[in-house]
């Protein structure tokens, strides 16, 4: 069942036994409801033969007390205050969203427990694809130039300033993705949470209603971030800041070093009038709940975006490359021939056909891998109902999201470019005759990438 079909079920038993507890209040006054929304006497107490309207006394031997203006003027009041607690408690429904966040998540990916199933939504999640990147295409890169197949001023600028800052760099695009993972786990949390704390108060509200005991207090929900982490990650409880990875440490994921108590609502036992007072008041106070939980949420967010341990970190964005603008420092590798072998042994020909292979297969791939995260962050924008419930945190999140989103986006720009001037330079070398065509030869059996064997396929183990 839905939460909106949860709701409105219990706010049409609170319409009816409201009446009914009203009813007996007029019962005992001499009363009843006339069907125009008033009072007036009740026959069974009276007979109007006998007795002056207004006045007291009967041959019924009852008391009719009050005044038939006044108890009207009550009850419509009291029906006023009823229509507006449903209505109230239907301003809620906005938490019943058509998108669930659960899906987000998957895409983004769980730093936890087994990769989800291929063929199951987020069998590709973003950490997937940035680990893929990383240890299927860019690791044998660097091989090339640690086994010393490639050399020179332009193989050391590009080992030292990019392929090693490279790998630093995808731990923290992974760290930052579990930041954006937790928040986005959280806000699920805080819905789910907040529709079972709605339909306590409404239960609450209905027990009091029919004179029934009911637990003393209402908990409403607490340390929302703290409990989103634990699933998403397993840490457990912290105070203060929260490594995810590396060396970024986030003040939101650590529920931005606040540890609270549960808050404790209370639907007093009273008249009618008062019992829908009191729920009203119950739901106020979870309003302040709910904003209270916004305001931590934005606080931490919004230290992560400034924090240089954070997705401020000077290493999260890599300098630009020079080959990723010109090929000409890697047309003049440094590669010792060796007079005499044969030409498929050729450390020359090697070099180049490796240079040509990192090229055309492994940056475009790893570039493909940051596109797709780039996609897949895209998709994670927060729907409407988010920021309805959370009004200055969702800004935040999306410009976190938008934030780390770009730095993809310029990551798979580079790889791409890195890799044309790969392509451009293997291409342009002088070689003698028999050495050139033998390069041909090999550069020819190269295979294409394709998105089967850029992105993790079917049955396919990726390190989370």
């Amino acid at each position: 069942m839905s939460f909106q079909d949860e709701l409105e079920s219990r706010l049409g038993d609170i319409w009816r036994l409201a009446y009914e507890k009203y009813d007996k209040y007029l019962d005992t006054m001499g009363f009843i409801r006339d069907p125009n929304g008033g009072v007036t006497y009740n026959p069974a107490y009276y007979d109007p033969n006998e007795l002056t309207p207004g006045t007291t006394g009967s041959s019924f031997g009852h008391r009719v007390v009050g005044d038939v203006d006044a108890e009207t003027a009550k009850l419509q009041a009291f029906t006023a205050d009823l229509l507006e607690l449903l209505e109230k408690f239907r301003s809620y429904l906005y938490l019943d969203p058509t998108v669930d966040l659960t899906q987000r998540v998957s895409w983004l990916g769980i730093e936890r427990g087994e990769p989800p199933s291929v063929g199951q939504p987020g069998a590709r999640t973003v950490l997937q694809l940035l680990r893929y990147a990383d240890v299927t295409w860019m690791h044998p890169v660097l091989d090339l130039v640690e086994d010393g197949d490639w050399r020179g001023d332009a193989a050391s600028a590009f080992t030292e300033n990019y392929l090693l800052p490279f790998r630093l760099a995808v731990e923290r695009h992974r760290a930052c993705t579990t930041l954006i993972t937790v928040a986005v786990q959280a806000f699920h949390d805080m819905a789910i949470k907040a529709q079972r704390d709605i339909l306590t108060i409404a239960d609450h509200c209905i027990l009091r209603l029919g004179d029934m005991t009911v637990p003393e207090e209402l908990s409403v929900f607490d340390n929302i971030v703290l409990d989103a982490l634990g699933l998403v990650t397993g840490i457990g409880t912290v105070l203060d800041l929260v490594q995810l990875g590396r060396d970024i440490h986030s003040a939101f994921a650590g529920g931005n070093g606040e540890q609270r108590a549960p808050v404790r609502i209370l639907v007093a036992r009273g008249s009618a009038p008062e019992i829908i007072q009191s729920t009203w008041d119950a739901l106020v106070a979870l309003d302040q709940r709910m904003a209270d939980q916004d305001s931590v949420m934005v606080g931490g967010l919004a230290a992560d975006m400034e924090s240089t341990d954070a997705l401020a970190h000077p290493g999260l964005r890599l300098p630009r490359p020079a080959v990723a603008d010109s090929p000409d420092g890697f047309s003049e590798l440094a590669i010792d021939d060796a007079p005499g072998v044969p030409l498929t042994e050729s450390p020359v020909v090697t070099a180049i056909v490796e240079l040509y292979q990192a090229g055309f297969v492994n940056l475009p791939s790893a570039a493909f891998c940051y596109q797709e995260a780039t996609a897949k962050l895209e998709q994670v924008r927060l729907p409407s109902w988010v920021h309805q419930m959370l009004p200055l945190t969702a800004p935040v999140f999306e410009e976190a999201r938008l934030t780390l989103k770009q730095v993809f986006q310029d990551t798979a720009r580079d790889l791409a470019d890195i890799g044309e001037n790969m392509v451009t330079a293997a291409t342009s070398y002088q070689l003698a005759d028999e050495a050139n065509a033998e390069a041909l030869r090999r550069i020819g059996e190269i295979e294409p990438p394709t998105l089967d064997r850029v992105r993790p396929g079917p049955g396919e183990t990726v390190p989370v």
